[in-house]
């Protein structure tokens, strides 16, 4: 992923919204992109959403 700013650097910014839009924007275009849907899952779990965050990280190993 590499257009625009990092989305793991925005998450660790405590830029979550911004790092979550550009990862969405990114897995609309590519929806099998693991980095996008782990920088999801990462604000998903941080912001309380489990079951959305194991959602995406199953998705993920189906992927890998």
């Amino acid at each position: 992923m590499t257009d625009g700013e990092d989305p793991m650097q925005l998450l660790a910014q405590g830029r979550t919204e911004e790092a979550v839009l550009a990862c969405e924007r990114r897995l609309d275009a590519q929806p099998d992109d693991l980095a996008a849907l782990n920088v999801v899952a990462l604000a998903a779990l941080r912001r309380g959403r489990f079951e959305r965050a194991l959602s995406l990280l199953e998705r993920g190993a189906a992927i890998a």
